[in-house]
């Protein structure tokens, strides 16, 4: 059963990234010298109105808004809802999760279906996963330590809900 989008409400390793690399250029960052993980970070930031874009002497320039400026200065923390993490992408990050961080290898390339595949894809682009060349030349996928932040968190807000369940079942009962 594929769970319902979870709420993450910490900013990504690759939105961190990019804000910290907009913080040191005070006179912004073309948008042609951003990497790809660089432009869906700034898009998803833009949307929550701690990045913008204006032109300037034709180009197309990224800054910190304030309020990006004020999510840096206090260390990133914030309430609102950064993005939903996906029914697909939450099974993914658990397909990954095979043991303990310092134990994790993560799975085969060829363990992952092509939608898997695209999953996995996204998630390497946000950070909480990671591409590696393992035994015999093949690649492997494995959570980052981020990775495994936000599949701990998914996993006790589940174990949490089903002890909800089990109590108002009970109560219910009796």
């Amino acid at each position: 059963m594929t769970p319902k989008p979870f709420p993450w409400r910490k900013l990504t390793p690759s939105q961190v990234a990019l804000m910290e690399r907009l913080a040191a250029e005070n006179d912004g960052i073309p948008i042609s010298r951003l990497e790809y993980r660089e432009l869906l970070a700034l898009d998803e930031l833009q949307k929550l109105g701690f990045v913008e874009s204006r032109a300037n002497r034709r180009k197309l320039l990224a800054f910190l808004t304030p309020r990006g400026r004020e999510l840096k200065a206090d260390g990133y923390r914030t309430d609102l809802v950064i993005l939903r993490i996906t029914g697909p992408q939450i099974d993914l990050l658990k397909f990954l999760k095979d043991g303990p961080i310092e134990d994790s290898v993560g799975q085969p390339m060829t363990a992952l279906s092509g939608a898997l595949y695209d999953v996995c894809r996204r998630m390497t682009l946000r950070g909480w996963a990671e591409w590696y060349p393992g035994w015999n030349g093949k690649q492997w996928a494995r959570l980052t330590p981020a990775g495994f932040e936000v599949v701990n968190a998914v996993g006790a807000h589940e174990h949490t809900v089903i002890q909800f369940d089990t109590l108002r079942r009970r109560r219910g009962t009796t």
